[in-house]
């Protein structure tokens, strides 16, 4: 039985999908999160297997630093991200870090119920054009995506102001590395200050 989180600020959405789910035979929807304070305490409660997160979850979070805080909390959770953002744009991000599954609120309950389904199985859903982008990666209408996974977790600490030294301690690597990951991230996305990457991690829905 693949015990299931829903993650998303608006109660009809919640319950819409908890009806589809409440239809199988091999899912239980073992807990809600409205904000990503409630998100945050239900990964951490070890309850489910598997969340269904949306992006936006009003004032409390927006964007892929939502799934970002989930996934430091929890980093063995399998998370299916469930948004109405652009597929193209957000979707390679957050499988990048560490989604098995980005799929779009228009998407068929069918479609949704097999990406939890995939996610419990630890394989993940990409789509075509998320294939397409992560396969082709063109870095040059989204810079970012030619960024390694270490060098997006720079990239993010410092675009939301912390110091090179904080975020050295945060990644857990030394002062040294730290500062070579910030010289490719600037490199590749042709940026010269740690302000660059705010206005860019702000406009892309990096952080909120």
């Amino acid at each position: 039985m693949i015990k299931l989180g829903i993650v998303d600020d608006h109660r009809v959405t919640r319950a819409g999908l908890r009806e589809h789910f409440e239809a199988c035979v091999d899912i239980r929807v073992a807990g809600e999160a409205g904000t990503l304070e409630e998100a945050l305490q239900l990964a951490n409660t070890g309850t489910v297997d598997v969340m269904l997160l949306d992006l936006q979850l009003g004032r409390s979070s927006s964007g892929i630093d939502t799934l970002r805080c989930v996934r430091q909390a929890a980093p063995d959770l399998a998370i299916v991200v469930l948004s109405g953002l652009p597929e193209d744009v957000y979707g390679p991000v957050a499988m990048q870090v560490g989604a098995f599954g980005f799929v779009g609120k228009e998407k068929s309950p069918h479609e949704i119920i097999e990406a939890v389904r995939n996610a419990a199985a630890r394989v993940r859903t990409i789509s075509a054009a998320v294939r397409e982008r992560l396969v082709n990666s063109k870095a040059a209408a989204q810079p970012h995506m030619a960024l390694s996974a270490r060098e997006l977790d720079l990239f993010i600490c410092l675009a939301k102001g912390a110091r090179l030294t904080s975020a050295a301690e945060m990644l857990k690597v030394s002062l040294k590395t730290a500062s070579t990951y910030r010289s490719r991230a600037l490199a590749k996305m042709r940026m010269v200050s740690n302000q660059q990457m705010t206005r860019y991690a702000m406009a892309h829905g990096l952080i909120s």
